[in-house]
């Protein structure tokens, strides 16, 4: 047994083995006298490939799989009092449903996350001489599920009994001030496969398959007979710690967890503001309590309650757990229509939401009419949701922020994103949002989660930090924060924590005033058990400036300073750092359930606000856009001398330029306007290029 940092063999992939490629029909003789002297039984040891669909749905699948159904045949001479069968399970998004001699068993946890799952088998399904199991998927639809599935145990005991062969109670307590502290604790076996627990369900702890948030720091529970890793963790900022342990039945163990905050967030809420719970959303399978308990368990400190069209208290419920030094909620509602969903907040309990709202229009106008609202968050701007996508290509054009639709856009805010539906390409919305900004809209960066479970998507795996004045995290100025939070005085993080200063005086959401230099400071954090790779340094939007960051497991991952010459004009500036994605058990990250391709590496990722640059020194920050109309206005439609003086800008007012030409009704494809290109710099060229590619993905074109 050994106890101390986070064991590095385990944070792998553990099903990048290859498979062998055989029938999925088994056949397995049992000795008539087995079950007089043993209790346990390997049915199948191998894991094999299962697909419901004809595509494949992820590229680490093989290409082809012949087999969507699993049936594994086994012979009894005696059929024991007390039966179970475990399977062990990968990346199942579908229904999968298990059927005993015929009879439903059961079906496969809904988690992409490698697991063992146990079916106790009532009396009467087993049978002697030949019995059959039988696994297929149950659901008709064009979207694939590749899965996989095996090393099948057969059980002559009850479940109860399995579960329930040794005994734990752990503590989980601040390294520095040896406080209790809610948390989260993990459990998984030497395959990394997270395994389920025998425990009594109680007020104050949340538990799923391998994992228990516990509110009070510290909990009791059982473990079948073997070998196993448990993890200790609290979110994001804090340290995690483990032990390994070999288990035989009667095994009674105590042990004492000690985590310390490692990232420093000193002047920041940590805050997810798209959260739900089964109760008020209607899916997902976190209860209230359950929710409350996890979102301690995390970390956060201003979680925002999100349900579908319907603002929720939860003072009361979170004064009978006693979690109120621990984080302040704040009542929200996400406005689901068919034209998007819109997290607003503060809202007062009782608003009426348009759910047939038919426009942006319509919806700007209730909104403005809410009494008390403050922020408006476009969530996931590039998901579908009942046919109709925000940010969709055919009407809204990504690099300009422009949309075809002359909808007035309503919200203040938008996902850049959200870790429970991200998009193939993780920096997509931030693209998206970098040409809202070039556009002139004022946008605040958004993190979210948008959990509906207490462990498929993580609370506060992605999240917002709002900057704030108060150092007592636990007596937040709610007011003061969401209206800094308006302000994008803000950072974006999943996995890293990234902050910019300018001329060692301007921060985020603040307006720079002009220089002969800009002195851009740049700081990346993250916990010991994150790593950092590479940090970018974005003007307008556009690439400036780049360094690669070297592996520690130090909390301070990049300290640097930039040089950069005052630009010819207003320009915004946002830092990104990146790093690998984190593998642990604790803190997996999912996969995009609306993705684009099968191919999916994810990053980890933190992202500054915007620091605006007043670079024309006349006191106020000008967006691309504007700068496009006056050169346009300016040019009397002389397309030689526009890109003669659109020279002395960057590439984002050449791409807003372009947009603007589009909108006064000429063709920028066309001949005179190609021939015009032909003599302007680089950059006017890339920026139109980049215009056009967009438009002819567009209805317009």
């Amino acid at each position: 047994m050994f106890r101390g940092e986070v064991p590095r063999l385990f944070a792998v992939n553990l099903f990048m083995h290859p498979l062998i490629k055989s029938c999925l029909i088994l056949s397995i003789l049992v000795p008539a006298s087995f079950y007089a002297l043993a209790q346990k039984k390997t049915l199948d040891s191998k894991l094999h490939h299962l697909r419901k669909g004809s595509a494949r749905e992820w590229s680490e699948f093989p290409v082809h799989a012949k087999d969507s159904v699993l049936i594994v045949n086994f012979n009894l001479t005696t059929v024991p009092g007390e039966a179970c069968i475990s399977f062990r399970q990968y990346d199942v998004n579908q229904s999968w449903v298990l059927t005993l001699n015929g009879t439903k068993l059961g079906e496969l946890e809904q988690d992409e996350k490698d697991m063992i799952r146990y079916f106790q088998i009532p009396p009467g399904y087993l049978k002697k001489g030949n019995n059959q199991l039988k696994l297929s998927s149950s659901v008709r639809g064009v979207n694939s599920d590749d899965i996989r599935v095996g090393q099948i145990e057969f059980y002559s005991q009850s479940l109860n009994k399995i579960l329930s062969a040794s005994s734990f109670e752990v503590e989980i307590r601040d390294k520095k001030t040896k406080k209790f502290l809610p948390s989260k604790i993990t459990v998984v076996d030497l395959n990394g496969s997270l395994r389920p627990l025998g425990i009594k369900r109680k007020d104050d702890i949340a538990v799923r398959t391998g994992v228990i948030y516990t509110s009070k720091g510290k909990v009791s529970f059982n473990l079948p007979v073997g070998s196993y890793i448990i993890y200790a963790s609290r979110g994001f900022e804090y340290s995690v710690d483990s032990f390994r342990v070999q288990l035989k039945r009667g095994s009674t163990l105590s042990k004492s967890f000690y985590i310390n905050r490692e990232v420093n967030t000193e002047g920041w809420i940590s805050s997810d503001p798209h959260i739900h719970t089964l109760a008020y959303s209607g899916h997902g399978d976190a209860t209230l309590n359950e929710r409350l308990i996890s979102i301690a368990g995390e970390g956060l400190e201003l979680p925002v309650f999100t349900e579908h069209n319907l603002p929720v208290m939860v003072i009361p419920e979170l004064k009978v757990l006693q979690l109120q030094s621990y984080f302040t909620p704040v009542t929200g509602n996400e406005v689901t229509t068919r034209i998007g969903h819109f997290n607003i907040f503060p809202v007062q309990p009782g608003t009426i939401t348009p759910y047939n709202a038919e426009n942006w229009n319509v919806l700007n106008d209730y909104i403005k009419k809410s009494e008390g609202v403050k922020v408006v968050i476009l969530n996931h701007a590039r998901d579908i949701h009942q046919g109709f996508r925000p940010f969709d290509p055919k009407h809204h054009l990504s690099s300009v922020g422009m949309d075809l639709r002359k909808w007035e856009f309503p919200a203040n805010a938008m996902e850049v994103l959200n870790s429970g539906s991200q998009q193939s390409d993780q920096l997509e919305l931030h693209r998206d949002w970098f040409g809202m900004l070039n556009r002139g809209y004022s946008l605040t960066a958004v993190g979210s989660s948008d959990s509906h479970d207490v462990n498929r998507y993580l609370i506060g795996q992605a999240r917002t930090y709002i900057s704030s004045s108060n150092d007592e995290r636990s007596v937040i100025n709610e007011d003061k924060v969401i209206d800094n939070f308006v302000s994008g005085r803000t950072l974006m993080s999943f996995g890293l924590f990234t902050e910019m200063k300018v001329n060692n005086k301007f921060a985020h959401g603040e307006l720079a005033s002009s220089s002969n230099k800009l002195v851009v400071s740049i700081s990346v954090q993250g916990p010991s058990w994150v790593n950092a790779d590479k940090v970018s340094l974005y003007a307008n939007g556009i690439k400036i400036k780049e360094a690669v960051i070297k592996k520690t497991n130090k909390a301070l991952k990049w300290t640097g300073v930039w040089e950069i010459p005052s630009p010819n004009h207003d320009v915004y500036l946002v830092a990104i750092a990146e790093g690998p994605a984190v593998k642990f058990p604790f803190w997996q990250i999912a996969k995009p359930f609306q993705h684009s391709s099968a191919n999916w590496d994810p990053r980890v990722i933190g992202s500054t606000g915007v620091i605006r640059i007043d670079a024309d020194g006349d006191g106020q920050f000008s967006a691309a856009y504007y700068y496009a109309k006056r050169l346009w206005e300016n040019s009397d439609g002389n397309f030689d001398a526009l890109f003669k003086s659109l020279g002395r800008y960057d590439e984002a007012v050449a791409i807003q330029v372009a947009a603007v030409i589009t909108e006064a009704g000429f063709d920028v494809t066309s001949r005179e306007i190609s021939e015009a290109l032909q003599k302007a710099n680089s950059k006017v060229r890339r920026g139109f290029q980049t215009f056009i590619r967009d438009l002819k993905a567009s209805e317009l074109f």
